[in-house]
């Protein structure tokens, strides 16, 4: 991986690239193992006149490249652009693949953390858990005021005959977690 000098068009053997802007672009050659043939070219840019440089680069399981580098101004990706808000330049992480990718999407992990609403509650209070779980609130004193059982899925717990105020939720299955409770 290479950062572009100032051109157009850039050949290596058999491939060509054209880079239509001044200022200097990320630009990938992908080499035959054995006779160092240039196999392809690509190159991320951005808007003329800035500056691109690749800094780090990986290829992950599927033979794809993973680019890494700083730019300024807009950095074209695609359909997609990332702008550089500032006068300094910003990071960006990109893949170069020989195939379409599947469009970004955002995956949760390790969010199956209890779920507890209303709050602040005033009668009854929904706490949903995956797992089979106890329950029990404390008051800032430190005494326990109520505690239970949870089924996994959803549960409602009547606290009407708690008062308003602020209270610990100790919740513990297969790992023990705390919430902060305001009763109306």
């Amino acid at each position: 991986m290479t950062s572009a000098g100032y051109g157009t068009a850039f050949t290596w053997g058999n491939q060509s690239i054209n880079v239509n802007q001044s200022g200097t672009d990320v630009l990938l050659a992908r080499l035959d193992i054995n006779t160092g043939t240039c196999l392809s070219l690509a190159s991320v840019q951005s808007s003329p006149n800035f500056n691109d440089y690749g800094t780090a680069i990986a290829v992950d399981a599927s033979g794809d490249y993973i680019v890494g580098g700083t730019f300024e101004g807009t950095l074209n990706l695609g359909n997609s652009s990332l702008v550089n808000i500032g006068s300094q330049t910003d990071f960006f992480v990109a893949k170069v693949a020989s195939s379409l990718c599947s469009p970004l999407s955002m995956v949760e992990f390790g969010n199956n953390r209890p779920k507890v609403y209303p709050n602040p509650a005033r009668e009854i209070l929904n706490i949903v858990t995956d797992e089979t779980s106890s329950f029990t609130i404390y008051n800032l004193a430190g005494q326990m005021i109520k505690s239970g059982r949870l089924d996994a899925g959803n549960n409602a717990v009547d606290i009407r005959g708690i008062s308003s105020g602020l209270y610990i939720m100790m919740l513990e299955n297969s790992k023990k977690e705390s919430f902060k409770l305001v009763v109306e």
